[in-house]
């Protein structure tokens, strides 16, 4: 399946597990947060997108258990479970050390970590405020209108919903399946 090339690609945050060990604690991506982290690299490696925005607060309090990884249902955003929350890795920063590691490696100043979402709306909240503020200019000259091309990271069950999002905030951004990125 063909993917179209972005100028910058937003990858969606998505659970991360923490297991205590005998040196502290560890953090690792869940599968279909693996998932997405490859993706992203598929699609540094086949020239499809330098510039990565990965989305992703510190939901550990917030969205699952820090103690046991289950999902919490409802999520709970009260004013101290976000505050305790940022005791813990974000979504965004455990899938950036995750793309910045190995060969072929995104280079760390191909990426932002936005560490505010805690949900897909959020996400394209805090995208957009970045693309307008940071990587317009950056990317293309001094001219914010020729960023077109916004690429969204997801999996297929979750890419109608998140084009929404981003639509709502007037991105109208590009499927980045991960699903066609991790094909051969």
């Amino acid at each position: 399946m063909l993917v179209a090339k972005v100028d910058v690609a937003v990858v969606l945050g998505g659970q991360i597990l923490r297991k205590e060990t005998s040196e502290g604690a560890e953090t690792t991506l869940a599968a279909h947060t693996r998932m997405r982290a490859e993706a992203a690299l598929a699609a540094y490696r086949k020239g499809l997108a330098k510039f990565f925005i990965i989305c992703g607060g510190h939901c550990f309090v917030v969205r699952y258990d820090p103690e046991t990884n289950e999902i919490l249902s409802p999520p709970n955003f009260s004013f101290e479970a976000m505050a305790r929350a940022s005791a813990f890795m974000s979504e965004a920063r455990a899938i950036k050390l995750y793309i910045m590691a190995g060969e072929d490696a995104v280079p760390e100043e191909n990426v932002i970590v936005e560490e505010l979402s805690t949900t897909t709306a959020d996400s394209a909240q805090c995208a957009k405020i970045i693309l307008s503020h940071t990587l317009a200019g950056e990317l293309e000259g001094s001219d914010p209108s020729r960023m077109k091309k916004v690429g969204v990271i997801t999996q297929s069950s979750h890419m109608a919903r998140a084009l929404e999002e981003f639509r709502k905030v007037g991105i109208d951004a590009i499927a980045m399946r991960v699903e066609h990125l991790l094909e051969e």
